[in-house]
């Protein structure tokens, strides 16, 4: 597993589960037609390139820069904007302050 400085595995685990409940989190609905647009101008990347992305990461590629700010970028959504206070839970196993402190950590130490 590719883990990056600074992050423990189980960081670097919810780190990567971020990315997946942005693609597949009710968030931005698949269902929603606007939903795609908007995720693209939310993060600046589409759900194309961020589920791309994830099958990278699940298949230990070494993540680059872009990667990274995806990941990042996915982080703060899943804290903040769009998804409510609380309501990642199904989607990352991991309580809310934890997520929080990760997402702190992720911008304080890996940010590229």
């Amino acid at each position: 597993m590719q883990i990056i400085k600074g992050l423990t595995p189980d960081e670097w685990r919810i780190a990567i589960a971020c990315v997946r409940a942005i693609v597949e989190g009710p968030w931005f609905s698949p269902d929603d037609p606007g939903a795609d647009q908007e995720l693209e101008t939310v993060l600046s990347f589409t759900r194309a390139e961020l589920r791309e992305i994830y099958k990278q990461l699940c298949a230990d590629v070494k993540p680059d820069n872009r990667m990274l700010r995806a990941i990042g970028q996915c982080l703060n959504s899943v804290c903040g904007f769009p998804a409510p206070k609380g309501s990642a839970g199904r989607w990352v196993a991991t309580n809310e302050s934890e997520l929080e402190a990760l997402c702190d950590k992720w911008f304080r130490e890996v940010d590229p």
